[in-house]
């Protein structure tokens, strides 16, 4: 299914948060009389999306008629039933355009710094579990799954976390797989306009970072400034699993896509070494 499958341009967001809002604001821009409806559990980002000339309801409203694009951009943590969530997600589908589901790298089984791709093999830990339950769910009706990487930003990542702690205990050398969250909303729009039904991808930068480059990359930018009261974190960690290294490329070949920023440096403006 291609991009002049595209038939119907309106646009339903369940879940419509720091990714969510990016995507109404990219769909947007693709097709300005676009209907785009965004929902939400609290009403605290709706006059943000509002000015971005989206409609607003909360997930308790009564339920409105299905649309043909749909983006579910949801984390298990934000429901009790991760699973049930999506079974409403596909009822609130007309089958028409496409249905993303915004899904993560975590359930794949790689821990050893291995490569990790669209169809490398999965974990089988409980996180995985609910997971992977509720991408089933999705691609059963005809929906799409893409499985992102870290996000971050300026306000959110993992690199905020690593600046809020003094000393951690793992291991610097570990793997963390990034993509930035503008370059994640681009992905998700390109899914809704260009994914195979049915189909799984994979959203990441060029270069998976260790934590250590992470952290030293953030104090040697002059681009991002860290907060005040931030550390340059310790790691003291010697074992444990070192992650995966995600690589996509079958999902930009599909959908046309790459990052902006091909890797976390990039982002901070920093040069290449050599």
């Amino acid at each position: 299914m291609s991009d002049s499958g595209v038939v119907d341009s309106d646009l339903l967001v369940i879940g419509a948060g720091h990714l969510g809002l990016r995507v109404v604001l990219g769909w947007r821009r693709v097709f300005p009389q676009a209907r785009v409806l965004a929902e939400t559990k609290s009403p605290n980002r709706h006059p943000e999306l509002s000015r971005l000339g989206a409609g607003v309801r909360l997930r308790d409203d009564p339920s409105p008629s299905p649309f043909s694009n749909m983006l579910v951009s949801l984390p298990p943590s934000a429901v009790d039933d991760y699973r049930r969530e999506m079974k409403r997600a596909v009822r609130l589908w007309s089958g028409n355009g496409r249905l993303v589901m915004i899904s993560s790298t975590a359930v794949y089984a790689e821990e050893d710094g291995g490569l990790c791709e669209e169809d490398s093999p999965l974990a089988v830990t409980p996180r995985a579990r609910r997971l992977l339950d509720a991408e089933e769910t999705i691609r059963a009706a005809g929906g799409i799954v893409v499985r992102m990487a870290g996000l971050y930003d300026r306000r959110r990542g993992p690199h905020l976390v690593y600046l809020r702690t003094e000393t951690s205990t793992r291991r610097p050398d570990g793997f963390i797989n990034l993509i930035h969250y503008d370059d994640a909303a681009g992905l998700c729009i390109a899914a809704l306009r260009k994914g195979e039904l049915g189909a799984t991808y994979v959203g990441c930068d060029d270069e998976p970072t260790s934590r250590q480059s992470m952290v030293d990359a953030i104090w040697s930018s002059d681009v991002f400034s860290p907060p005040e009261g931030s550390h340059r974190c310790m790691f003291t960690g010697k074992t444990g699993p070192l992650g995966r290294r995600c690589q996509n490329d079958q999902t930009r070949t599909l959908l046309g896509w790459n990052p902006r920023y091909s890797r976390f440096a990039d982002w901070l403006g920093l040069p290449r070494d050599g």
